[in-house]
């Protein structure tokens, strides 16, 4: 029981070759969850009301190309699973033909606003209501991403940073380490998992290395702990590839 939408690639979501953004697949993703939310009966308004939020843990994208500015789409989500205070979901972005351009699997959180954060069960009814689904065919990471030096200078959250919860949204991790990236580098396979919410006034330390086919690295504080680790390459190991596979033409 997933949700999609059908939406058109817009003029203020592509990039200069008229490519929809890698920041705005996020941004599509995240819309399509509200949704979600909001068909199954467990809106917005419904967490408030338990004291209740979600934050993402994780994302891993693999891109098999991007869609083009006027391009019509779909934009699907599946609930793939729920275990305590934990839930998973894939997304995807298809073509009209069925083609999957964009895959991608994401961890969540369930945290509770009374205990400061701390994480709060997802109940047996609230699991029924998103229903579930099977997984993509993506393979599990376990390589911990490095934290190599700082890199550069320090960024600033700002209150246009914040999303509903008051933290940075995660989209905006990605769009900051991008503008590291050398010029002509296309990722096609993007790794982030979060260790801690930034908030306003909070300092961003860039700290990135680039090697043959990847930039791999983390926003860090001053003790060097950090907010989010990335990882971008130019290549979908072959493996994850299947993905598009399973999906072409469905």
């Amino acid at each position: 029981m997933g949700h999609e939408f059908t939406a058109k690639v817009r003029y203020s979501e592509v990039d200069e070759h008229e490519l929809l953004t890698i920041t705005h697949v996020l941004d599509l993703f995240q819309d399509c969850v509200v949704f979600h939310s909001d068909a199954a009966g467990v809106p917005m308004d419904y967490w408030r009301r338990r004291d209740v939020f979600w934050v993402i843990t994780s994302w891993k994208l693999l891109i098999a190309r991007r869609p083009k500015l006027s391009e019509m789409i779909t934009v699907r989500t599946d609930a793939t699973a729920f275990k305590g205070f934990r839930g998973r979901r894939n997304f995807t972005i298809r073509d009209m033909q069925g083609n999957i351009l964009i895959a991608a699997d994401s961890s969540w959180a369930l945290l509770d606003y009374t205990r400061g954060g701390m994480p709060a069960k997802i109940l047996p009814e609230e699991a029924e209501a998103y229903g579930l689904a099977e997984p993509l065919p993506m393979r599990e990471e376990r390589e911990r991403i490095g934290i190599p030096p700082v890199s550069g200078d320090p960024i600033v959250v700002m209150q246009y940073h914040l999303d509903t919860n008051h933290h940075m949204n995660n989209a905006h991790f990605l769009q900051t380490a991008m503008s590291y990236l050398p010029d002509g580098f296309e990722p096609r396979t993007v790794r982030i998992a979060y260790h801690r919410q930034a908030v306003e006034g909070d300092m961003l330390y860039p700290a990135f290395a680039m090697e043959e086919h990847r930039m791999y690295g983390a926003f860090v504080n001053e003790e060097n702990e950090p907010y989010a680790l990335l990882m971008l390459s130019d290549s979908v190991a072959e493996e994850d590839a299947r993905v598009f596979e399973a999906g072409s033409g469905s």
